[in-house]
């Protein structure tokens, strides 16, 4: 009889133990799920807010006035030098690289990407965020954060 009790009160100690530790790690999860959740829309707003400046700066009537260092420099603030932004572009209604945050992606020709595309076709849909990818095998995957504006397409790469 002792035997018994002895093992229904360790089996009920154990069953307690499981819970207690079940519920632990579905807290834990969920806070890891909620901060998460907030890095990524704050990083996404500050994406954004890149793209709203430059969309802004263009906008400026004295910006062509200035050197092109000094236009760089009103179109890219500090968060487009960020180690995981890859960079921030300007395209032409023809998906062709004007202008951009890193010079040697001007020249470059992406009307044929995603991102491209959904604004061209939606000029009004605001921010677009694309499918994750790869631009090479070995590289983290990458997305792209774009924003149409009056005077073409503010794109802004990032990295994952």
């Amino acid at each position: 009889m002792i035997t018994v009790g002895f093992c229904a009160a360790s089996g009920w100690t154990l069953y307690d133990l499981r819970q207690s530790t079940y519920a632990q790690a579905v807290s834990g999860e969920s806070n890891l799920l909620s901060a998460l959740s907030q890095d990524i829309a704050r990083n996404v707003e500050i994406y954004d807010m890149s793209l709203q400046a430059v969309v802004a700066g263009l906008a400026e009537p004295g910006l062509s006035d200035l050197s092109a260092r000094f236009q760089d420099l009103v179109l890219y603030d500090h968060a487009a030098s960020a180690k995981d932004l890859g960079s921030i572009l300007v395209l032409d209604r023809d998906g062709v690289v004007v202008r951009g945050s890193k010079a040697e992606a001007i020249g470059a020709d992406l009307s044929d990407r995603e991102y491209f595309l959904a604004q061209k076709a939606s000029p009004d849909r605001g921010l677009f965020i694309s499918e994750p990818f790869t631009v090479i095998a070995h590289l983290p995957w990458a997305g792209v954060v774009s924003r149409a504006s009056g005077s073409g397409w503010i794109f802004g790469s990032t990295t994952a």
